[in-house]
C-alpha cells in the first residue's frame, strides 16, 4: 500500500520535472531565428494577438535583421526596431516603432498594436525556455515562439 501511495505522490512530479522547459538562453543566438508573437503581457493583463487575417501577411513576425536592427509588424504598419545585445540575456530596445501610418480599424487590434509598442520599447532583458523567447522590462513582457 505505502508503494502505491509513493507512486501516486512521485508520478506526478516526476511527469511536472520532465515537461519543463529547459532555459537556453546562454546556448541560442536569438537573432538566428524568427518569432512569432504570442502575447503581451502587462499591468496583470494578457494580451493576444487575434487569430485573424491581418492587412500585413508578416504582422506579429520578429525578425533580426542586421546585427543592431530588427522587425516586428504590427497588423497594418511596418514597424521596426534598433537593438543591441549587451550580454547573454540582457538586450537594449533603443527604439521600436511603426514607420507607416494606415489606421487599424478594430479599436482591441489598434490597443494590441499600441501596448506592444509600448511594451517593446521599455526591454531590458531576455531568455529563451525551450522554443519560447521571453523579452521583458518595465511595462511588462512580450512573449514569442519560434
Amino acid at each position: 500500500m505505502k508503494k502505491i501511495v509513493s507512486l501516486i505522490i512521485l508520478l506526478p512530479l516526476v511527469l511536472l520535472h520532465s515537461c519543463k522547459k529547459e532555459d537556453l538562453t546562454d546556448k541560442r543566438d536569438i537573432t538566428l531565428y524568427s518569432w512569432k508573437l504570442k502575447c503581451v503581457r502587462t499591468e496583470n493583463k494578457t494580451l493576444k494577438p487575434q487569430n485573424k487575417d491581418y492587412h500585413r501577411e508578416d504582422a506579429y513576425l520578429l525578425v533580426f535583421e542586421t546585427d543592431s536592427m530588427f522587425r516586428l509588424n504590427t497588423s497594418v504598419n511596418y514597424a521596426y526596431g534598433v537593438y543591441e545585445i549587451l550580454a547573454k540575456g540582457e538586450i537594449k530596445i533603443e527604439y521600436y516603432g511603426e514607420v507607416t501610418e494606415l489606421g487599424e480599424g478594430d479599436d482591441k487590434v489598434q490597443k494590441f498594436n499600441e501596448t506592444l509598442v509600448s511594451t517593446m520599447n521599455e526591454v531590458t532583458t531576455y531568455k529563451v525556455l525551450g522554443n519560447t523567447l521571453i523579452l521583458e522590462g518595465a511595462k511588462g513582457k512580450v512573449e514569442f515562439e519560434k
